[in-house]
């Protein structure tokens, strides 16, 4: 028998075989390194981006047996950030390894890398690669479907087919087909005329044998059956056709790819018969699926698949559409005014995505206030005929039922807790069905069924017997399903809708499980490559320049403050979240060490001051430092307020910042180094900054002489720094561009070296100096 792998894929997926080897070998260490990069692929007349790893379509294939460890090396080399979640994985006691993106870990960023590392142990069969990063959007509606990466020959644009994908056979042998849905939009069914199949196994486990002539695959399911090849041998076409509810539910193209069986000894053009096409349901008929998903039982091992029988926690999970208001907006006109936004929900809430954190390292560090809550309802505000169609078009009663929330709430269990959840699909502006998938866990699916969940009289149906072992379930479309499972994997789990827009719009939590008695049942520390690699919120890199080592930093203190600025000499001058608190901080982040200086009230008008503004909001505009930095005292901390045309200046102790008003227009570009101040001006000088007193009370800024030395690329055998960030050239007409500032410091001197080529536009630069100079004394 021969074993093959078919992805019914509409976008670039990647996926991973996982292949069973028979008992008795040494488990191994199984390295890759795999490299995610864009590639340009021409289908359908045109060329776009799509993402591969290691060049391939589908992915790389990773060979393992059971109780091996695998490691893979993932370098991002795509121009956002990226998670790879290993679908079908159930990452016991390794949930630092899951993937989820802003859940497990925070993305990998563009040109950074990350390590993955996980026991693979009772897994037999094929497990799949996700690229997960949730930015609320997602394409447009895809163009066609592929078969392992071929549109196939009913795709035509230009007069010439395409590619169709090939599977030789011979005849007589049998095939093993795993079969799994990497589309994102919709469920398919899968056929080959002139054959039949006998499932055998789904999401890695074994079912009792099924003979049926059509397959139905969910996104994020895994099918695995057997083909015998005992057709007359010639050419036969297979067939994978997306399937949708009928209107008056929001419609999508139809998809439909087409493949071939061909037969060694069978002659290349059929012997110019027509090849055979399968007869396929209609794209609006859903049934078949139903009848696929409730036909399908377990082949369970009784000793170690024992379904629970006694039920710790119950949750009755709706799923459906809804609505928000935008932006900030609490009271919006309903009725899909342009004022909402369109989201999925489960129990009427729509789940909000972190963006700049991680679930996981919150809950482990017990640092959750402000991020999520724990309170995700256990039913649906009030029970209602779920699956009565009329919901589907926006009117009055839809929009009594579904106003809905947007928010980060999980639930917790506690160890070994058994869990069942009733899924109900709804007809909340869509009947859709929804495979739902759970990380970290397999369940069994005791029952599913059409219609409205009956507790009275449905669980009458559920099978103790053979349940089907699996981590994705179909939930019918205005039908439901029923799972349970005991928590026995301790970590932050990621429950979701496969299909991806309903993701991305928000069906969607996680389930928080607390360790168990002893260490062998709790979650271990994030192994060392998570902490060095993936950036949390509250962490920062520093750029060691004598050693050319990048540090990093966990700051506590970022939890309720906000950078205003970083100084040259690697301080944060940080501010506190709330308006009201305004206080201004100078952190070292390698010693922890705090300075207080003066609240940020004292640089605003007596206006503001009065209406108590948002001073968070006002940074972006008024309070944005520009350049900061420490005098030469090594104790006045100096910020550059570009909009305010002033130099704020305050040390500890002090209970207002001391302002010095520039007289001679904006200064651009600040730079602070070495206890000196440098800017582009209108004029062309040297500005210094002259004291009168120690505490600077009496300073201000005098013009000096020009003070501009321009120098080629090298000063000497030097190369010149970059300033990343830029430096704003002004032209004739008043209009700022940003262009690369290269520059060198001289520290004896005080003298700024600019390149000839950043200062080519430029209509000036200022040199100034915070130093102990008196009255009429020259600066450099």
């Amino acid at each position: 028998m021969e074993k093959l792998s078919i992805a019914a894929t509409m976008f670039c997926a990647l996926v991973l075989a996982a292949l069973a080897a028979a008992a008795g070998g040494e488990a191994a260490v199984v390295e890759h390194t795999f490299v995610v990069h864009e590639m340009n692929q021409t289908h359908l007349c045109n060329t776009t981006k799509i993402y591969v790893v290691n060049g391939q379509l589908p992915g790389p294939t990773i060979d393992i047996t059971d109780g091996d460890t695998v490691v893979v090396h993932v370098i991002n080399r795509l121009p956002h950030g990226l998670t790879i979640h290993w679908h079908g994985v159930r990452q016991m006691r390794s949930c630092w390894s899951d993937g989820a993106g802003f859940v497990t870990e925070c993305p990998i960023p563009p040109d950074g890398d990350h390590v993955y590392r996980f026991n693979v142990t009772g897994q037999l069969d094929l497990v799949e690669l996700d690229r997960r990063m949730h930015d609320g959007n997602f394409d447009d509606n895809p163009l066609s479907a592929t078969i392992n990466g071929k549109l196939g020959d009913l795709s035509n644009c230009s007069g010439k087919p395409e590619e169709s994908f090939v599977l030789d056979v011979v005849r007589g042998k049998t095939y093993l087909l795993r079969i799994v849905n990497t589309a994102l939009f919709s469920e398919y069914y899968f056929k080959v005329a002139g054959h039949t199949f006998t499932v055998v196994g789904a999401d890695g486990y074994y079912l009792t044998p099924y003979k049926t002539d059509m397959v139905t695959v969910a996104p994020g399911e895994a099918i695995d059956v057997l083909m015998a090849a005992d057709a007359l041998p010639a050419h036969y076409h297979m067939v994978a056709l997306a399937n949708q509810p009928p209107e008056p539910d929001p419609q999508i193209p139809g998809f439909v790819s087409r493949g071939l069986i061909r037969y060694a000894g069978s002659s290349h053009n059929n012997n110019g018969l027509q090849v055979p096409t399968p007869l396929m349901p209609s794209q609006h008929n859903t049934m078949p699926s139903y009848y696929f998903h409730s036909n399908l039982t377990g082949l369970a091992h009784p000793d170690r698949h024992r379904v629970p029988m006694h039920v710790d926690k119950r949750l009755f999970f709706t799923l459906g559409l809804g609505s928000i208001c935008r932006g900030t907006n609490k009271t919006c006109q309903r009725r899909r005014s342009p004022e909402t936004i369109v989201v999925a929900t489960m129990n009427n809430v729509s789940f909000r995505h972190p963006t700049n954190t991680s679930l996981l390292e919150r809950y482990y560090d017990k640092r959750t206030s402000g991020v999520y809550t724990e309170d995700l309802p256990d039913h649906p505000p009030h029970p209602y005929n779920y699956t009565d169609r009329s919901l589907i078009p926006p009117g009055p009663l839809e929009e009594a039922l579904e106003p809905t929330s947007k928010a980060t709430k999980l639930r917790r269990f506690r160890y070994n807790t058994s869990v069942e959840i009733i899924f109900q699909s709804t007809a909340l502006l869509q009947s859709d069905s929804n495979p739902m998938h759970l990380h970290g866990y397999d369940f069994f699916v005791l029952a599913t069924g059409l219609g409205n969940y009956n507790p009275k009289t449905d669980p009458k149906k559920f099978n103790y017997h053979n349940p089907q072992l699996r981590n994705t379930v179909h939930v019918p479309r205005t039908g439901w399903a029923v799972v349970r499972f005991v928590t026995d994997n301790p970590g932050m789990w990621y429950l979701h809708c496969h299909f991806e827009f309903h993701i991305i719009m928000g069906m969607a939590t996680a389930f928080i499980v607390e360790n168990g008695p002893t260490p062998e049942t709790s979650l271990p520390p994030p192994p060392p490559e998570f902490k060095s690699t993936v950036a949390s919120p509250n962490r920062r890199s520093f750029l060691n320049t004598s050693t050319g080592e990048c540090v990093q930093v966990d700051l506590p203190e970022l939890h309720d403050h906000c950078v205003l600025a970083l100084t040259s000499e690697g301080l944060l001058v940080l501010v506190h979240h709330k308006p009201q608190r305004n206080t201004v901080r100078l952190l070292n982040p390698f010693t922890g060490h705090l300075t207080e200086l003066p609240p940020l009230t004292t640089l605003l008008s007596p206006h503001d001051q009065h209406m108590r503004m948002d001073l968070i909001g006002r940074f972006k505009r008024v309070l944005a430092a520009w350049g900061s930095g420490v005098a030469n005292d090594d104790s006045t901390v100096v910020l550059c307020f570009n909009t305010l045309d002033v130099l704020g200046m305050a040390k500890p102790g002090d209970d207002h910042w001391t302002l010095l008003k520039c007289q001679f227009g904006s200064m651009l570009s600040p730079l602070m180094l070495a206890g000196r101040f440098y800017c582009v001006n209108w004029h062309n000088g040297v500005m210094s900054i002259i004291r009168r007193d120690a505490s600077f009370h009496r300073a201000h800024l005098r013009l000096q002489k020009p003070c501009l030395l321009v120098s080629p690329h090298t000063v000497g055998d030097d190369p010149l720094r970059t300033d990343k960030v830029g430096l704003y050239m002004w032209e004739a007409n008043q209009q700022g561009t940003a262009v690369p500032f290269v520059y060198a410091t001289d520290f004896s001197s005080g003298k700024l070296h600019v390149s000839a080529q950043s200062v080519a536009n430029s209509t000036g630069t200022y040199m100034g100096q915070v130093d102990g100079a008196a009255a009429g004394d020259g600066g450099d």
